[in-house]
């Protein structure tokens, strides 16, 4: 099989998220265009509008950020500030994507005050890449979680752990497999472009990631953040 660049993988795969919130702005303009809408209908259409226009936005950032990563140009700019913060709002944004497909999406992330010196939209990419590596890989109706815990590490140091759990996955160490994978399966493998970019991004943010199967046929992810 001829090798597949994962740099228009990933222009398919952003073309076709896009797709979803533009599609939303121009039908709930089409509608708000229309007379007699009452003042409650008339502010939901236009939070629609917002809430599909700021999705376009995060996801031309991700774009952006990525296709720099993946081309080996990006430059790193390093904020101190709240990891956990960034890693709750990161999750979040990835509801509407979720529903979208029918899948839940559950979250429950410690709050913790240490600051990290971290890249923030790398952490930002970091987060949407694994939750679209989930995405790509769980079938409709499964309930995806993410669980952030701060805990010391041997050396007394904050060790923040992001870990994602997706129970009932078809051929679970198949999907353990494909994570580590180098070479696409196929022309349009939306799980390998986001495996590449979390494996990609991670050493940029000095974590550590690993996946395993466990029971149940779940998908286990666990990142490690070390406090810098």
């Amino acid at each position: 099989m001829p090798s597949i660049d994962h740099n228009a993988l990933l222009l398919q795969v952003m073309a076709h998220d896009l797709l979803a919130p533009l599609t939303a702005i121009k039908w709930q303009s089409e509608i708000i265009a229309k007379e007699g809408l009452g003042a409650p209908k008339f502010a939901e259409r236009v939070q629609g509008v917002q809430d599909a226009t700021q999705l376009g936005i995060s996801l031309t950032k991700h774009a952006h950020v990525a296709g720099r990563v993946l081309t080996g140009s990006y430059e790193q700019d390093i904020t101190h500030t709240s990891l956990t913060d960034i890693v709750r709002v990161a999750v979040l944004d990835l509801r509407y994507q979720y529903e979208r497909h029918g899948l839940t999406l559950e979250i429950d992330i410690d709050s913790d005050a240490t600051e990290y010196d971290i890249d923030v939209n790398l952490l930002r990419l970091y987060v949407w890449s694994l939750a679209k590596f989930f995405l790509s890989s769980a079938p409709a109706n499964t309930t995806v979680s993410f669980r952030g815990i701060s805990a010391p590490n041997a050396e007394g140091k904050n060790l923040f752990v992001l870990i994602g759990m997706a129970p009932g996955i078809p051929e679970t160490d198949a999907c353990v497999t494909a994570f580590s994978a180098e070479e696409a399966n196929g022309a349009y493998d939306q799980a390998f472009v986001f495996s590449k970019l979390v494996h990609t991004v991670s050493p940029l943010l000095g974590a550590q990631v690993s996946a395993s199967a466990q029971g149940g046929n779940q998908l286990v992810i666990e990142t490690s953040f070390d406090q810098l």
